[in-house]
């Protein structure tokens, strides 16, 4: 069972073409594609005006008749996609403090003379690290990065 054929079915059936639902629809011809080629999935709002549209039941619309036996499974499956993007910019997060760090240690240890290794230390340690870790916090807390463990994160 395929949300995005069930709903280019409905509209099929109702006789009408990507242009017509989308202006009914209030969205882009291509956000009609997108949903019946399921690169992204309706919101709820959508999901009623098309049961409207097409004149259809949100069931029929949605399941297509088939008894679907674990709702939680398939609901995860669909949501799958937005975990996916969460872990990527936890990953990318994380690779872009270690460039940071293993860039500065470089610069540090093999860049840098022995005169110089003063002021760098002080720019590395009051400057460099501070600012990497707060804009670290910043982007863990705002997207709840690690749940109720966050806060850990910056230590570690």
């Amino acid at each position: 069972m395929v949300i995005g054929v069930q709903i280019k079915k409905a509209r099929l059936n109702a006789g009408f073409t990507q242009e017509q639902a989308a202006e009914v629809l209030g969205v882009s011809r291509q956000t009609i594609s997108n949903w019946e080629n399921e690169k992204t999935l309706p919101d709820i709002i959508s999901v009623v005006k098309m049961s409207d549209l097409y004149n259809i039941s949100l069931d029929l619309l949605l399941k297509g008749g088939e008894p679907m036996s674990d709702y939680l499974n398939y609901l995860q499956d669909c949501t799958d996609v937005v975990k996916s993007n969460k872990n990527l910019s936890k990953l990318i997060l994380i690779l872009v403090s270690f460039v940071i760090w293993s860039f500065s240690l470089i610069v540090f240890w093999f860049i840098m003379d022995s005169g110089d290794a003063l002021g760098y230390s002080v720019i590395f340690f009051v400057g460099l690290i501070p600012i990497n870790m707060f804009v670290f916090s910043l982007i863990t807390g705002i997207n709840d990065f690690w749940g109720r463990w966050k806060w850990l994160s910056v230590p570690v």
